[in-house]
């Protein structure tokens, strides 16, 4: 969300007030969303894999095509959407699909290494 907003800022692309008051919460909810499509599917594989490598690769090899699939989604329709005729819906949309865009490279380049090195820990600290 930050990061679109810096870019299109950047690029000198005018803000409008329906994306300035939306396009925040509506990021927040899609990349919040799909965090926890990661983390349920991280504290499923917990149960069954020793190995944290192994569960990461379980927990991507689950989650990552459903979160790729569901971003591509929601980007396509904003970015079909953003043919309407109107400058502050066309802004809008663009603004919503690069803001999923951004959500996704963060999430499976940011998110899922904190994701490693968090089971890393919690593996080191188990008393088993």
């Amino acid at each position: 969300t930050i990061g679109s907003f810096g870019l299109f800022g950047w690029l000198g692309v005018p803000q409008s007030p329906l994306s300035a008051t939306l396009v925040p919460f509506l990021s927040l909810g899609l990349g919040i969303d799909d965090m926890f499509v990661f983390l349920s599917s991280l504290i499923y594989y917990s149960d069954f894999q020793d190995d944290v490598g192994r569960r990461m690769v379980d927990t991507m090899g689950d989650s990552g095509p459903a979160v790729t699939v569901t971003s591509l989604a929601n980007m396509a329709a904003f970015l079909i959407a953003s043919l309407v005729e109107l400058p502050a819906v066309q802004l809008f949309c663009w603004q919503m699909a690069f803001a999923i865009f951004t959500n996704w490279l963060y999430l499976m380049l940011m998110f899922t290494s904190l994701m490693y090195h968090n089971s890393v820990s919690v593996s080191k600290s188990r008393m088993c």
